[in-house]
C-alpha cells in the first residue's frame, strides 16, 4: 500500500467487531513501501470516483454496519472480501461527488501535515526527555 490508498478490515479480535469493515486511508506517514496483512483489503474506486468521497462514502454511510453483519467465527471475526463486493448502495451524481471531494481535499492534505508534524515533535520528544530525566541536559 501506498500514502492515499485505502483499506478496510476483514478481521477482528474485539468482542463488539469494532474493527471489521471499517474503512481507513493510509497517511502520507507510511510512505509508499508499506505492506498490509491478509486482515485488511485494499479497495480501489473506479476512475469515475474520486478518492476521498469514495473513503467517505465507505467510513460514514451503512457499509460498516451492514458489512460487518455478514463477518462469521466465534472469537475472531472474518468478512470475506465477496461481502464488501457484494453491498450496494445509491450513487449521487457526479457534480455532486466531484464537489465534495473538491471540498474535503484540503482537509485531507492537512490531515496529513499535521501527523507528519506530530510524528517530528514525537521523535524530538524521544530524543530530548532522556536527556532532560538524566540532567545531562539543563533547563
Amino acid at each position: 500500500v501506498k500514502a492515499g490508498d485505502i483499506v478496510v478490515a476483514v478481521t477482528d479480535m474485539t468482542r463488539d467487531a469494532m474493527i471489521v469493515a471499517q474503512a481507513a486511508i493510509v497517511p502520507k506517514i507510511v510512505g509508499d513501501d508499506a505492506v498490509f496483512s491478509m486482515d485488511m483489503v485494499k479497495l480501489v474506486p473506479k476512475p469515475a470516483f474520486a478518492s476521498h468521497w469514495f473513503h467517505a462514502l465507505l467510513r460514514f454511510s451503512s457499509f460498516s454496519f451492514e458489512v460487518r453483519e455478514k463477518a462469521t467465527g466465534a472469537t475472531v471475526l472474518h468478512l470475506r472480501p465477496k461481502h464488501i463486493e457484494e453491498w450496494r448502495t445509491p450513487i449521487p451524481p457526479p457534480a455532486l461527488r466531484d464537489e465534495y471531494a473538491e471540498y474535503v481535499s484540503p482537509m485531507y492534505a492537512l490531515m496529513d501535515e499535521l501527523e507528519l508534524q506530530n510524528e517530528k515533535l514525537r521523535q524530538a520528544r524521544d530524543l530530548l526527555l532522556p536527556r532532560l530525566m538524566s540532567g545531562d541536559l539543563a533547563v
